[in-house]
């Protein structure tokens, strides 16, 4: 009995009657639907145990016991689940929790019920036309897309498919990214001032850093130094994977300290979160997202036109082009938004020429001949 609890346990499906089987094969995790019954869900966690005792492979043990059908006659629903188990410990969680919600509605389209050797261009193609909606950004559209390749990709590796069909089906075009919505700096202290007493800070760090939502949620007191003045967004946490560190303003550093000072015990290693709900857990997504509605929803300044368009990643958008109009390099915005090419930062671009223009200035100033000098009061510039 031991050896079958270690190998694998029954449990009572949450959503909705029946139980779940969850057994390792090989190290790895699985987790099928049992039945409706405990008895039958049993049953068939034992006979899972005899064909793995017995040298079965997965294929074979998950058809008999499963009726789950592998190899050339495998469906891309039955695929989904297999490759969910290949990709959860190489995504980040909010990544693949995203892939899921996908791959969830993606398995609603009739043709994912085909083998995967069945499965066209064709009927990826209506599929991903019959998604577009009014107001569905093509790069959402392009996701759907990308996570369905990502399962032809796995099984072409795991040898169940010989090609990726999705390959064949065009990619919508992104172009015009560059016209980000962003906030006046009259407007992005309206909205702070806006929000509620706990969301205020997170607001202001998103807005003098420019990092994004889950980099900022993620910061424990470890990753703030006041003495050098400055915050580190750990690699693990970074949609680069890269180790970022970006300066902090003065006014950020005042904000931060005194979130600190209201926390009554802190942890010596300052893994404690910065931003944490009352239980001392991190800050969640969800509830952002709520405090963000209400903030708009009470901050005046903000055109109503402009509020159904403002979402939080748009105040990275803000740190970016205030930063552009007064003064910060392209270069130096590259490396504090973290981004890996220059290209991908040249979107904000069209806030340079005025910060240039002052800068030119500047060294005209340092430049200047007495006579040009002269001149300049003569002709009252």
């Amino acid at each position: 009995m031991a050896g079958r609890r270690r190998f694998g346990t029954v449990e009572k499906r949450g959503d909705r009657p029946g139980y779940y089987v969850r057994f390792y094969w090989r190290g790895r995790r699985y987790k099928r639907a049992g039945g409706d019954k405990k008895r039958d869900a049993e049953r068939r966690l034992a006979n899972v145990l005899t064909f793995h005792d017995r040298g079965w492979s997965l294929e074979e043990t998950l058809s008999e016991v499963f009726g789950e059908v592998y190899g050339p006659r495998l469906t891309f629903r039955a695929a989904v689940d297999e490759y969910l188990t290949y990709a959860k410990g190489r995504k980040k969680k909010s990544t693949f929790d995203r892939d899921v919600l996908r791959l969830r509605r993606t398995c609603k389209a009739s043709w994912t019920k085909k083998p995967l050797a069945e499965i066209h261009s064709r009927d990826i193609q209506r599929w991903i036309t019959g998604l577009q909606k009014p107001g569905l950004a093509p790069s959402t559209l392009n996701r759907y897309r990308a996570i369905a390749s990502a399962v032809f990709k796995w099984a072409m590796l795991e040898g169940y498919a010989d090609e990726n069909p999705v390959k064949r089906v065009e990619a919508f075009s992104e172009s015009g990214r560059e016209k980000k919505i962003y906030l006046t700096a009259k407007e992005a202290r309206a909205l702070v001032e806006s929000a509620e007493p706990e969301f205020q800070s997170v607001l202001m760090t998103a807005l003098h850093t420019g990092a994004r939502k889950g980099e900022i949620l993620s910061l424990r007191w470890r990753d703030v130094d006041f003495d050098r003045k400055e915050v580190v967004v750990q690699a693990a946490y970074s949609k680069t994977k890269r180790l970022r560190v970006i300066p902090l303003s003065d006014e950020l550093q005042v904000e931060l300290r005194a979130v600190r000072e209201t926390r009554r015990t802190l942890k010596v290693d300052g893994s404690d979160p910065i931003f944490a709900s009352s239980d001392g857990s991190f800050l969640g997504a969800g509830k952002v997202r709520g405090m963000m509605r209400r903030a708009l929803k009470a901050c005046r300044t903000i055109p109503d036109h402009k509020k159904v368009e403002v979402t939080f990643h748009v105040l990275r958008h803000t740190f970016a082009s205030l930063a552009a109009q007064n003064g910060v390099t392209i270069f130096e915005l590259q490396k504090i938004l973290g981004h890996k090419t220059p290209a991908m930062t040249s979107r904000y671009s069209h806030f340079y020429p005025e910060a240039a223009r002052a800068a030119v200035n500047r060294l005209g100033k340092i430049l200047a001949r007495k006579d040009d000098k002269k001149r300049q009061r003569r002709s009252g510039s």
